[in-house]
Formats: C-alpha cells, sequence, structure tokens
C-alpha cells in the first residue's frame, strides 16, 4: 500500500505537502489540509460535490489519534482480527480496484476469520465507491442485490 501511493504522489505533491507542514500551524487543520492533497491517491475519478466537499470538518485530531491507537493496539496484541471470528452472517466486501489498500491481500486476511466473507472488486473504482463517477451506480446496484439475496 505505502508503495501505491508513494508512486501515485510526485514530487509536486511532495512539495505541497511539505509546504503545508511548515506554514499550518495547527495540527487538525495541516491534517485536513494533506488529506485534501493526497485525496486523488486514494479516489479514482470523484463525483464533482464529492471531489472537493469539506465532509470531514469540523476534524478532532485528538479522536483519531486515539482510535487509531487503539486499532493499532487491538491488531498487534491479535484481538483483529480474531474477534471476527464471532461474525456468523454473511459479509460483502466491495473494494475498488485504484485503492491503494491491497483488497485481494485483505480479503485472504479475513476468510480464516469471516468463512462467509464475498468479495467484489469495482473497476474505476477507488477507497470510496460511493463517490466514484464509474462505480457509484454499481456499488449501490451491487449491495442492493446483494442484501436482496440475503433476505430471499
Amino acid at each position: 500500500m505505502q508503495a501505491t501511493i508513494e508512486e501515485r504522489m510526485g514530487d509536486g505533491m511532495r512539495d505541497r505537502i511539505r509546504r503545508v507542514s511548515a506554514e499550518a500551524t495547527d495540527p487538525a487543520d495541516q491534517f485536513i489540509q494533506t488529506f485534501k492533497l493526497t485525496r486523488q491517491v486514494f479516489d479514482y475519478d470523484p463525483i464533482g460535490p464529492y471531489a472537493d466537499k469539506e465532509e470531514y470538518e469540523p476534524f478532532d485530531l485528538r479522536a483519531y489519534d486515539e482510535t487509531w491507537t487503539d486499532m493499532r493496539r487491538l491488531q498487534d496484541d491479535g484481538t483483529y482480527p480474531r474477534a471476527f471470528a464471532t461474525i456468523e452472517s454473511p459479509v460483502l466486501m466491495i473494494h475498488g480496484q485504484y485503492d491503494p489498500h491491497p483488497g485481494e491481500m485483505i480479503r485472504d486476511s479475513l476468510l480464516p476469520h469471516i468463512p462467509r466473507l464475498e468479495y467484489r472488486e469495482l473497476d474505476d473504482c477507488g477507497h470510496s465507491p460511493w463517490i466514484e463517477k464509474s462505480a457509484r451506480k454499481l456499488f449501490f446496484s451491487s449491495v442492493c442485490g446483494w442484501l436482496e439475496g440475503q433476505t430471499a
């Protein structure tokens, strides 16, 4: 994942991130500005209003840091993914092929803990399929169709 992110960033983006780091004095503001700069690394072709949406503001950096610190601890001690073994229901994992997170690798690591995991990968789609021009309709129809199939 990190190699994919680095490959997509380019020198221009790295320079802009360095400027943000030097100029932004508020750590939460710095985080949001960096997030906005790097969004293209994760999104393939977001729908207009989502491309510039301020959906993450105001941003609680402390809550973010505490949440991810706790999640890393739970992963390091094996709680996750081991705790997922209690999931008995079917699970649908939809992953965009442009998403730098390694979808198939994540799926394979979860399958021993979630045996009813179904994986679908969408072309021309990044980390947030519901905002992608080419994948949005397919994402929602896949979710709806899959849910309808679970109630049949």
